[in-house]
């Protein structure tokens, strides 16, 4: 019920530990009796009815990728810099950019991402590009 209720009020069913440390705690407890296998399947299609996220990893990429998809619109690019989003977001780009280029990426995650003109490439190796030129030395 106090779920349901954090959802109607915070729009979503991950309270931090911030905002209600007992409701966090009970939400971090159903998932690890989930994902242990020892929660009732009454338990789990309740959780479910009031749109509970068992994969908390998951539930955060497809947030993060809200807010990126959210400022694309906005700017038409995905460059994302201190100046127009928050910090968490350029890290999550910086994080989805190291796993394109050690082969972690999933390949759904790529597509989407490829979908809102996303750049893999290093914005490091960008700036040298420029600086002095695609050529070979």
């Amino acid at each position: 019920k106090e779920l349901i209720e954090y959802k109607v009020t915070h729009g979503g069913s991950d309270p931090k530990q911030s905002e209600n440390k007992i409701l966090h705690g009970w939400c971090c407890h159903q998932r690890k009796c989930y994902h242990k296998g020892t929660l009732s399947q009454d338990r789990i299609q309740k959780l479910k009815d009031a749109a509970f996220s068992f994969e908390l990893k998951v539930m955060q990429w497809e947030q993060q990728y809200q807010q990126l998809k959210k400022f694309y619109l906005e700017h038409k690019h995905c460059s994302v810099t201190t100046s127009l989003c928050h910090p968490s977001l350029i890290q999550w780009t910086r994080h989805q950019k190291w796993l394109h280029k050690v082969s972690k990426l999933r390949e759904d995650r790529f597509k989407l991402l490829q979908e809102i003109s996303f750049s893999f490439e290093d914005e490091s190796s960008s700036h040298q590009q420029k600086a002095f030129g695609s050529g070979t030395m």
